[in-house]
């Protein structure tokens, strides 16, 4: 029965495209500010940045059956077009169905992910989406020709952005540097020989997540230096957290 289901799924996933999230064409993100101030750090830090990346995740939302999980899924085929639909192999009782859309010239990349699992009230669904931008620069947002993140209030943003830079200076130092660009306080600390991530809250950034023990960061800042001891450093900074690997 879950088999027949889910070639269902399949049958509607690779028709279907976009994703709830939407923009309207030439409009701007509300949280701007947010990335604005990433990318205004990077510029003050001589960071040259390689690659950007918004993160969103909408609310858990609830269906009482399969059947109206899929009609969901088919109703947002009906709105949008253009993304490419697989289906995932289940994970810890996640089924998940992935979609993937490039622009011809592979710098713009934006990933769907839908994934529901049975809950006491039927099915726990859910959605979110993210765009990564090879190549950066100030009217990159506003020219994109899709719709996403329609409304935002409802939802979590992440940002981030990932950059290099020849240090001059210790990791420490460095990350002193970046921190005190927002006044950012430290919160906490990961440090290995090669590599320092610091979890810490400043007043310029609006989201915030817990860390327990009444603590709460909204940045998140990663070094590492591609060769010990190289000139050479990567760095991340994102806002509350950062979402992948780094």
């Amino acid at each position: 029965m879950f088999k027949k289901c889910m070639s269902t799924l399949l049958g509607i996933a690779i028709l279907f495209s976009v994703f709830i999230y939407n923009i309207q064409a030439g409009g701007e993100i509300h949280t701007n500010k947010e990335l604005n101030n990433l990318l205004k750090i990077a510029n003050n830090q001589n960071i040259v940045i390689d690659e950007v990346k918004i993160y969103v995740k909408k609310p858990t939302t609830e269906e009482k059956t399969y059947e109206e999980v899929l009609k969901g899924i088919a109703d947002l085929q009906k709105r949008e077009k253009d993304f490419k639909w697989t289906v995932l192999p289940m994970e810890n009782g996640h089924y998940k169905v992935s979609a993937t859309k490039s622009n011809d010239s592979q710098t713009l990349k934006e990933t769907i992910i839908v994934s529901f699992f049975k809950s006491a009230g039927g099915y726990s669904v859910n959605q979110t989406y993210q765009l990564i931008i090879k190549e950066w620069n100030k009217d990159t947002l506003n020219s994109l020709d899709t719709d996403f993140i329609k409304n935002t209030k409802s939802d979590k943003l992440y940002y981030s952005l990932t950059g290099s830079k020849r240090i001059e200076n210790d990791l420490a130092e460095e990350a002193r540097l970046v921190l005190s660009d927002v006044n950012a306080k430290s919160m906490e600390v990961s440090k290995e020989e090669d590599f320092l991530s610091v979890s810490a809250l400043s007043k310029q950034f609006y989201e915030k997540i817990p860390l327990g023990e009444g603590k709460y960061m909204n940045f998140h800042l990663g070094i590492r230096q591609s060769v010990k001891n190289s000139e050479l450093a990567t760095f991340t900074l994102a806002t509350p957290i950062i979402t992948t690997e780094y």
